[in-house]
């Protein structure tokens, strides 16, 4: 019984650290993903200034 236990122990922490590891990849994927957002934004506020200030 014991022996079996330890084996169903060590199943589930593969499982979490699998789950830990895809979080942490989809974390990554967030942050690249606000970092190019906000790159975009500056450029269309840069972009959109540059315009009014032609038009003015």
């Amino acid at each position: 019984m014991w022996k079996y236990h330890h084996i169903l122990i060590h199943e589930r922490n593969g499982l979490v650290v699998r789950v830990s590891h895809k979080f942490v990849i989809n974390l990554g994927v967030l942050r690249v993903g606000q970092l190019v957002l906000s790159q975009l934004c500056l450029i269309e506020f840069v972009f959109s200034r540059v315009v009014n200030n032609q038009w003015s």
